[in-house]
């Protein structure tokens, strides 16, 4: 390894006395030659891809091809020989070089020398989203993801085998179920791997929410008549029954804190758009959420509009909260835990409109004809 032109050996200066060539002091020599074994490193980590699959003679030719070995052949004689059986790992693995046969053997058994990709969903993100990101990074071909996530009979045993998840083994796609996080995934991960991921981080992290939720909704108390067998034939008792009140299924939340978290800009205001929501169902009014109509385009292949105007309201499909009423057929985009926690716990109030203000946030309502005062007052400016 050659050292850089400021470590070589000093050059020489004029003759000696004698007129011959002068010579560098043995000190000077000993110097030169310590500070060059100081500062250049002969060691170095490279990370390697091993093939998915490889067996000794993939593996051989990895490493030749990264230049970790001189000879594949050599190194497959040696494995040949070595009377054992390795386990190799696939996908990026961090090599400390230089090693001979025997250490590069034992470090491509090593789990812990694999390397991860950092990769993150943003919150809000659908499965449309999810993967363009996945197929931009060259983890999966374009459009594999979402038909996985859309075909129960692909994600419905991974499911199944999360057992706190059991009351979404019948939902016809992930949606709202995949988690928004950063995770560190191996070069190799395969969708129903990541899938597995985002479904276990969910259960771990999201459905602690709606447990509590549903612990602290009150109890109510009711009389039920009930009949009860004697000697003398049927006799009718009443009971005093006190059970939880009814709120929200976990999947309903889903549904609404998917809309909130792409509505909300603000958030401070998430509990508000919320509120407005479920004053609207209350109501059996239409939800007439924007970021319905927008999610129904994309599902239709057409671009994602960040402005929804009148035109795109015509829009034939279940996901079109403006033609009909009630919440989607399942969320539309996988909320975050402040979106789900908006749905959960609202602010009280009785807004039923809102309207962009340009600036992120949103002015509240409680009349039609305040709300499109405000958006002609909007509109103008």
């Amino acid at each position: 390894m050659n050292a850089p032109d400021k470590f070589l050996p000093l050059p020489r200066e004029g003759g000696s006395a004698n007129g011959g060539v002068g010579r560098v002091p043995f000190r000077g020599t000993i110097f030169c030659i310590v500070m060059t074994l100081l500062c250049v490193s002969f060691s170095e980590d490279l990370t390697v891809l091993i093939p998915r699959g490889a067996g000794g003679a993939g593996v051989a030719v990895a490493l030749k091809k990264a230049h970790v070995i001189h000879s594949a052949w050599l190194f497959r004689l040696r494995l040949k020989f070595s009377n054992i059986h390795p386990r190799f790992y696939s996908g990026l693995i961090r090599l400390s070089l230089p090693a001979n046969h025997t250490s590069l053997l034992q470090q491509l058994q090593d789990p812990t020398r694999l390397t991860y990709e950092k990769l993150t969903i943003p919150e809000g993100f659908n499965t449309i989203q999810i993967d363009n990101l996945l197929s931009e990074k060259g983890i999966i071909t374009p459009d594999s993801f979402i038909e996985f996530c859309s075909d129960p009979t692909l994600f419905r045993p991974i499911i199944e085998k999360i057992s706190s998840l059991s009351a979404f083994v019948e939902v016809s796609k992930l949606e709202g179920l995949l988690y928004p996080d950063t995770y560190h995934i191996e070069y190799y991960t395969s969708i129903p791997e990541l899938v597995r991921l985002m479904l276990t981080n969910f259960a771990n992290k999201a459905l602690p929410l709606y447990q509590q939720y549903e612990k602290n909704l009150p109890t109510q108390k009711r009389w039920e008549k009930r009949a009860k067998k004697t000697r003398r034939g049927m006799r009718y008792q009443r009971i005093l029954i006190t059970e939880k009140t009814k709120g929200l299924s976990f999947y309903q939340v889903l549904k609404l804190a998917s809309i909130v978290e792409n509505e909300a800009k603000v958030a401070t205001e998430r509990p508000v758009i919320a509120s407005v929501y479920l004053n609207r169902l209350n109501r059996k009014m239409a939800l007439g959420s924007d970021p319905t109509v927008q999610y129904a385009r994309e599902l239709a292949g057409l671009p994602h509009k960040e402005i929804v105007y009148f035109k795109d309201l015509e829009i034939h499909s279940p996901y079109n909260t403006y033609k009909h009423s009630g919440l989607p057929p399942t969320p539309i985009s996988n909320p975050g835990l402040d979106s789900i926690k908006a749905a959960l716990y609202p602010a009280t109030s009785h807004y039923l409109y809102f309207v962009a203000t340009g600036d992120g946030s949103h002015h509240f309502s409680l009349t039609a004809k305040e709300h499109i005062a405000w958006s002609k007052k909007v509109q103008s400016k």
